[in-house]
């Protein structure tokens, strides 16, 4: 069976002895009702918590031509990216090192931007993936156990079985994240398989 919302969302139900949901749109529902508002919040923490390789991807960085202090460069946040891991020189050959970046919020307030000393930056980040196809099994497994804490509270009054829920999510991770490592990495280079894109 395919991982889906409702599938990661029914797995947090059953470990909070909670009602199984057949959608998250369920108005008459209050196992549905948490599930939509703390779904999203749950998995962008979990994707927010390690370099999952599922969720890495690539953009050369549109520069601005704002300028700020300490540093050389300002560049716009990547659309989708959720997380940034690291910057490189996209001028620079094969094995070339990260450099340093700072992660800023623009002069207006009203988006994040991304410092750095170098020209054609090119950004490694942790993208916000929607679609739980995409997921591993492991990561879908975290996935339940994190929200299974967040529905702990406004589902069963209980803040033991939140904290017992965070405790397996951490347990589940750990393996997820080993064996997210076990799937190999390489640094980035002018022959990287990603696709740049400039965003």
């Amino acid at each position: 069976m395919a991982i889906s919302e409702v599938s990661i969302c029914n797995a947090s139900l059953l470990y909070t002895g909670s009602y199984r949901i057949q959608s998250l749109t369920q108005l008459n529902s209050k196992e549905a009702r948490a599930c939509n508002t703390l779904y999203e919040l749950s998995r962008d923490s979990v994707l927010e918590d390690h370099d999952w390789g599922f969720a890495r991807s690539e953009a050369t960085l549109a520069l601005l031509s704002d300028t700020y202090s300490g540093w050389d460069y300002a560049y716009a946040f990547p659309t989708g990216c959720l997380v940034p891991r690291s910057i490189y020189d996209g001028s620079e050959v094969e094995g070339a090192d990260p450099i340093d970046y700072e992660i800023r919020v623009n002069d207006t307030f009203t988006q994040n931007i991304i410092l750095t000393d170098k020209q054609n930056a090119v950004l490694i980040f942790t993208a916000k993936v929607e679609n739980p196809v995409l997921f591993s099994a492991l990561f879908a497994s975290a996935l339940s156990y994190k929200l299974a804490s967040d529905l702990a509270v406004p589902l069963k009054s209980d803040k033991n079985m939140k904290v017992e829920m965070l405790n397996n999510y951490y347990t589940v991770r750990g393996q997820a994240k080993s064996s997210n490592s076990n799937a190999g990495s390489r640094a980035p280079s002018e022959s990287s398989s990603f696709t740049r894109a400039r965003l």
